[in-house]
């Protein structure tokens, strides 16, 4: 979650991603709407800001921006979760709370409970595979490893494997990395753009009716509660990827012509900072406002949403300002870090260029 370059409607729909994804996380709802398309959606907006870099660059900007944030949040998650297991004086489970922080090195988000940063690492991997697939000259080649992409993360989805560093979802993933950079290469939201309006508004509504009936009937035909691509389900192959393209298209077109909330682009702007701390102030808020309220009405969910989005306002103001490396702003490593010779530097550059 973060790009290369500065889009308000990227930001915006990033904001309605990240509001997706925090409400999605409260106990109520575990929506088969939001499910649908909800991660997709960001799989396709960090394709659509790819830009080609030499591969050592590449790998190196991407350990900044996605890798060590995951790190230090693994680290503050696992701490997070420690505490509160002394709290409690649950002591049964510490040996197996020590074990998780190999999480740094499997890169699964395995910390205690804030596996939402799984799309950090997956991401990492989605990104440099693509990096190495766009290098293909031939796009029917291109198309067709994605293509294949799609039936292997499918079967890792349909067998159940865990892989290092979410691999077995990066499969999935990147078909949607995929298809955001084909929008941006081919400038197609121009294209929609130029559309009459009442075409525009028309299409929107018969998409978003597909969209919703096709994520429902996937639940049914695949007998699943929601599609969850953090724990790799995705029901029925073509229902899933039907609904998922075409939630995107409705929200991706909506939100071009939008291009700005400044809640929603707010949100979008700091979406890894939100993605990596809202799991553990949910819990937080259900533990001290579920003692008053009904955590399973509807209202319940869209309260712990919006006060866990209120709350991260001032956190964010303080880690752009003191602390951006927590959020991959500002590079910890860097080309000259990495390589300290200059022939070497000359060398490398060469062979990744």
């Amino acid at each position: 979650m973060g790009g290369q370059a500065r889009y308000n409607f990227i930001d915006f729909l990033k904001g309605v991603g990240i509001f997706l994804v925090v409400w999605g996380h409260t106990m109520f709802p575990r929506s088969v709407y939001i499910y649908s398309f909800h991660m997709p959606l960001f799989f396709f907006l960090s394709g659509f800001l790819h830009k080609y870099k030499p591969i050592l660059q590449f790998i190196i900007r991407k350990i900044n921006t996605v890798y060590i944030p995951y790190a230090i949040f693994t680290v503050l998650s696992w701490l997070f979760y420690l505490m509160r297991q002394l709290a409690r004086q649950s002591y049964n489970g510490l040996g197996e709370h020590f074990f998780k922080l190999s999480s740094l090195i499997t890169g699964t988000a395995d910390n205690g409970g804030n596996n939402p940063i799984w799309y950090l690492t997956c991401i990492l991997v989605v990104s440099i595979a693509f990096l190495l697939i766009s290098r293909i000259k031939n796009p029917r080649l291109r198309f067709g490893i994605v293509l294949n992409a799609s039936f292997i993360g499918y079967l890792l989805s349909a067998t159940g494997p865990i892989l290092y560093f979410n691999i077995d979802i990066a499969f999935t993933g990147i078909v949607f990395y995929y298809l955001g950079y084909i929008v941006k290469q081919r400038n197609f939201l121009c294209y929609a753009d130029s559309s009459r309006k009442w075409f525009r508004i028309v299409t929107i509504i018969l998409a978003e009716i597909a969209h919703i009936q096709t994520a429902y009937l996937n639940t049914r035909v695949a007998s699943i509660r929601q599609v969850n691509m953090a724990g790799n389900l995705l029901g029925n192959y073509f229902l899933f990827y039907l609904s998922a393209f075409l939630g995107i298209f409705v929200y991706v077109t909506i939100g071009y012509r939008v291009q700005c909330i400044r809640v929603f682009n707010f949100l979008g702007m700091n979406s890894l900072l939100i993605l990596a701390t809202h799991k553990p102030l949910l819990l937080l808020f259900n533990i001290h406002a579920g003692k008053y309220l009904n955590t399973q009405s509807e209202w319940y969910g869209l309260a712990a949403t919006l006060v866990v989005l209120a709350f991260s306002v001032p956190v964010t103001i303080f880690v752009n300002r003191k602390a951006p490396f927590l959020i991959g702003k500002k590079p910890v490593l860097s080309w000259n870090k990495v390589v300290a010779w200059p022939k070497i530097q000359k060398y490398l550059s060469h062979l990744s260029g």
